[in-house]
């Protein structure tokens, strides 16, 4: 299953997603509106962009969990990965 490493604030992190879980999460970090953050289940999580840092957790209302990556860092992870294993 394609994986990509990030930055989560405590650290070193993956994130493991189907092909179709990563195209999902390349959708939401490039249409995501700053004004009014959306939330999106996708695999077993649920994901938002808020201040410019995707945030996620197992609840639909994802605060608590977040990236250092920024969202252009993490679209360019999430390309490589698609273009690679998908």
């Amino acid at each position: 299953m394609p994986s990509i490493d990030v930055n989560a604030y405590w650290g070193p992190h993956t994130i493991t997603l189907d092909c179709e879980g990563f195209k999902e999460l390349a959708d939401l970090l490039q249409t995501q509106s700053a004004t009014q953050p959306n939330a999106q289940k996708i695999g077993p999580y649920t994901y938002t962009v808020r201040n410019g840092k995707l945030y996620w957790d197992n609840n639909d209302n994802p605060t608590k969990y977040y990236l250092d990556d920024s969202i252009d860092d993490l679209l360019r992870k999430i390309n490589a990965v698609i273009e690679k294993e998908c």
